[in-house]
């Protein structure tokens, strides 16, 4: 299953100002904020599941200084188009009421501005478990004296499943741990396994017509 995802920067811009003598001008980082805590207290869908995570986040030049300018990356994903465009409208009308909402509280003449850029997009998918391409990645997992097992997982196959075309992604073999943490790490134990399926299942695909 091709895990489709949906990545955002949304940038907040306002008057900035000293934090003294010009409290009470719209901040940034106050509005974003806001939104966040809004955004990690909601419930998400859980069939099929959707998540959000807020990955990064920054803003503010000085600590005595109210920000001119926030912004937060935000990674949406879920194996369904349906709901990750629910997460995605979500998203954007938290923010935009949060940024909304500050305004009215702002002094005349000054408001903040919401600026949105998704930075990446990749679309879910599905192949079929009896697909002629499964077959042989299944046929060939065993082959090396492994099980096949299939996940949920975000990779260059999600796109030609999108369209409807067959696909699938091989792991390499070896062992890992600590995915997409400082302390992820590779240990390449049997890895030529991983080859050997992979040039099986290629082997087997092409004598089937896959």
């Amino acid at each position: 299953v091709g895990l489709g995802s949906h990545r955002y920067r949304l940038t907040v811009r306002g008057p900035g100002g000293h934090s003294w003598s010009d409290w009470g001008l719209p901040n940034p980082i106050h509005a974003l904020g806001a939104a966040v805590g809004e955004l990690s207290a909601r419930a998400l869908p859980t069939e099929p599941v959707g998540t959000l995570t807020v990955a990064r986040w920054g803003g503010g030049t000085s600590v005595n200084a109210i920000p001119s300018e926030a912004w937060i990356e935000v990674d949406l994903r879920s194996p369904s188009p349906q709901v990750l465009e629910e997460v995605d409208r979500d998203l954007h009308a938290t923010v935009k009421s949060a940024v909304e909402e500050m305004n009215t509280r702002a002094p005349t003449g000054t408001r903040l501005e919401l600026e949105t850029t998704r930075i990446g997009a990749r679309p879910a998918g599905q192949t079929s478990w009896d697909a002629p391409l499964l077959r042989a990645a299944r046929t060939s997992t065993e082959a090396v004296g492994a099980a096949p097992e299939t996940s949920i997982a975000s990779t260059d196959a999600n796109v030609p499943m999108s369209l409807g075309i067959p696909a699938l992604t091989l792991g390499g073999g070896g062992r890992a741990g600590g995915m997409h943490t400082v302390d992820e790490w590779y240990e390449n134990d049997q890895g030529s396994l991983g080859v050997l399926r992979v040039l099986f299942t290629t082997l087997l695909a092409l004598e089937n017509g896959a």
